[in-house]
């Protein structure tokens, strides 16, 4: 099949996510996904996804040119964010966009963003995760277009969420100063960076990694990535405040962010369990496109993912509590998602990469599945906007019949919350 111009799910070639992080050892922050999981819905304010009016016919969109670029945009709230009692340093405000740009790294920039953060203040009372390994703030760009898979990310560790590796060099690193702030520097092959930035408090520590920039070429990088510590460790001494927010622009302004859809009363509701007031969310920055599998016709669209986790997922490193991904996957009208909408489609020739869906009750504007992608999926449409959910831990079981009978109510709650987000 003639791949898409961003990396596809089922059975298409997935967006490329990083390993896991076993923290600390030189590896990119992150998940890998063989599966593009999914994230969780909330309720944005009165913001709507709405119907383009404009959009060629059917006919037109199979010759409807390149997608649009950077259709999702960094801003700052000045609103700063704590985690109890401690102020968090937001990585994409430290390391934003225009940092990577400036450093030479314009194309990572410009394909996959990955945030860790938090949307609000946790108060003190809820602020009970402590030691956890993954940064309370995670930045993380990727460009995985053509035979690109260079990314960049910054991990920021404060206690008493983290746990901190200390104020001494770890293994091969090297000790040395940015912007009067100490590093310590590690690289293991031509491409491939790694620096620790620490505050002299002891509480706070940056890690700001980087693989496979040979991949960009025309640039020393090493030498961009110098440039790009001095800028973030710049930034970091600043400890600047507020945190960055994302939004849709071009055909898509207005699209609701995944995870103000997906929010913390909404997953609470849904996963019975209390939300740890941090999130992930990811996105394409720009407009993805690729063909139908119903009839190769090309479809445009865009695609992010909220995932909510309970605090005691979070403390117990998966082993007890609740998490829930949703994805969102919004095309240019619903003439595109039609098209595109093939899941629950027992005879789409996705189907025989991933398996046979199984039906479920109507959920919003058509027909609802539980599909086995990895890990049990349930699935619908509502107008030219695909949801997919994905349940962890211990409420979300692992054979599709019972996930079916789990969470098709929890997909008809979505959807009655959704209906007057998604037009």
């Amino acid at each position: 099949m003639n791949a898409p111009q961003y990396p596809q799910q089922y059975g298409w070639q997935q967006p490329y996510y990083p390993p896991p992080k076993p923290k600390k050892t030189g590896l990119i922050v992150l998940l890998v996904c063989t599966v593009l999981i999914l994230v969780a819905g909330g309720i944005t304010a009165a913001v709507l996804i709405t119907k383009s009016k404009s959009e060629p016919g059917p006919a037109q969109i199979a010759d409807a040119g390149p997608p649009d670029a950077n259709v999702l945009k960094q801003r700052l709230a000045d609103e700063t964010v704590s985690y109890g009692a401690t102020p968090v340093l937001d990585a994409c405000t430290v390391m934003p966009a225009d940092v990577l740009v400036a450093a030479g790294f314009g194309s990572t920039a410009s394909d996959w963003i990955t945030q860790t953060y938090l949307p609000a203040s946790v108060a003190r009372e809820n602020a009970t995760v402590k030691g956890d390994l993954d940064g309370i703030s995670h930045c993380f760009y990727s460009d995985a277009r053509d035979d690109h898979l260079d990314r960049i990310s910054l991990s920021i560790d404060q206690t008493p969420f983290n746990r901190l590796l200390g104020d001494h060099p770890i293994g091969d690193e090297i000790e040395g100063t940015s912007a009067g702030l100490k590093t310590f520097s590690d690289s293991e092959k031509s491409g491939d960076y790694d620096t620790r930035i620490l505050f002299p408090d002891g509480r706070t520590e940056a890690d700001l990694r980087a693989s496979n920039l040979g991949d960009i070429a025309g640039i020393d990088t090493k030498a961009a990535f110098t440039k790009l510590v001095d800028a973030v460790a710049g930034n970091l001494a600043k400890r600047p405040g507020g945190h960055t927010v994302y939004e849709f622009s071009g055909r898509y302004q207005g699209v609701p962010l995944a995870c103000d859809l997906l929010s913390g009363d909404l997953f609470e509701r849904l996963a019975g369990a209390p939300d740890s007031g941090v999130v992930e969310f990811e996105s394409n920055v720009r407009e993805l496109k690729w063909k139908a599998a119903t009839n190769e016709s090309m479809v445009y669209g865009v695609r992010q993912t909220c995932r909510r986790k309970s605090t005691e997922l979070i403390s117990s490193v998966g082993l007890k509590g609740n998490g829930l991904d949703v994805e969102f996957e919004t095309f240019r009208d619903e003439d595109n998602a039609t098209r595109a909408f093939s899941d629950c489609d027992p005879n789409s020739p996705q189907r025989k990469a991933v398996g046979t869906p199984m039906q479920v009750e109507k959920v919003g504007d058509g027909d609802a599945c539980a599909v086995e992608i990895g890990s049990p999926n349930l699935i619908f449409r509502m107008n030219r906007t695909v949801v997919r959910l994905v349940g962890h831990g211990e409420w979300s079981p692992k054979d599709l019949t019972s996930y079916a009978k789990k969470f098709t109510p929890v997909a008809k709650t979505m959807a009655d919350h959704l209906k007057q987000k998604i037009k």
